[in-house]
């Protein structure tokens, strides 16, 4: 069974070598990996085979990235992902390289879509 994992955050050194020690601490292979740098942040695709992970996908390769990335987050197979905010917050900036930046009010249970850039 293979999995996408995408990883968006603050540009910093290591960071792939550290997701790469996260994913084989699991026992999940690298099939495929695409990154990218724009300014100061990251964006890294990955295929991973999770036929031999050794925890919970969820728990065991999300929790470990997700230390990685300071002010970033992980997508789940589905896109899915969670972000910690303070509770002064009202506003985010959703980004993604290729993509139309937005700014969203916050809520609980947030769907973002997003528009293909040009």
């Amino acid at each position: 069974m293979k999995a996408v994992v995408t990883v968006t955050g603050k540009d910093s050194v290591g960071i792939i070598a550290e997701v790469a020690t996260a994913c084989a601490a699991c026992d999940a292979n690298i099939v495929e990996i695409s990154q990218s740098v724009l300014r100061e942040y990251f964006a890294m695709i990955m295929l991973v085979d999770i036929t031999t992970l050794n925890v919970d996908f969820a728990t065991g390769i999300i929790k470990r990235v997700r230390t990685v990335t300071e002010g970033g987050t992980v997508s789940d197979f589905d896109g899915n992902f969670s972000l910690q905010v303070s509770s002064s917050a009202k506003k985010i900036k959703v980004s993604y390289i290729g993509y139309i930046d937005k700014v969203l009010s916050i809520s609980d249970n947030m769907k973002v879509k997003h528009e293909p850039g040009i």
